[in-house]
């Protein structure tokens, strides 16, 4: 093997040489995606409303939290809480989350919060685009959108 440009390496077997681009190869071979996930960051005047939405109503835990900022996971998907009065005056989000199971998630926040679930949205009901929905929206009126696509 002779060492090619920056895109891997010239491979020469039987006398057929080859441009092998190792970066491609081992993300095939790993599975790996360049864009992995979107992380949110959701602003509230304080940081006791969005953990009240993401931990108490939505199940998520507590991967670090200080003065001013939670970051919180739940199945894979993660959010960044962040305590400012003055962005949480200017944006209250709309975020969609996509789920497998999102009869067992409603049940689940059903049961836990009910007064959470949206006033407009508070069943699993399909959309005329194709997915099943329901939605909760806390105090602030920040929105979290359940969609599961069919199979």
């Amino acid at each position: 093997m002779n060492k090619g440009e920056n895109r891997g390496f010239l491979l020469r077997w039987f006398g057929i040489t080859l441009l092998i681009d190792l970066s491609a190869l081992l993300k095939v071979w790993l599975n790996l995606r360049m864009i992995q996930r979107l992380i949110p960051k959701v602003f509230y005047n304080t940081l006791h409303e969005g953990l009240d939405l993401f931990v108490d109503c939505l199940g998520f835990k507590v991967l670090y939290q200080d003065k001013n900022l939670a970051v919180v996971e739940r199945d894979g998907a993660k959010a960044y809480v962040v305590e400012s009065p003055e962005y949480a005056a200017k944006d209250r989000p709309e975020i969609a989350l996509e789920t497998d199971t999102i009869f067992e998630l409603y049940e689940e926040i059903k049961t836990r919060r009910p007064e959470m679930l949206h006033p407009n949205s508070n069943t699993v009901c399909q959309k005329p685009w194709g997915p099943l929905e329901f939605a909760v929206l806390d105090k602030t009126t920040v929105c979290i959108v359940f969609r599961q696509w069919p199979h």
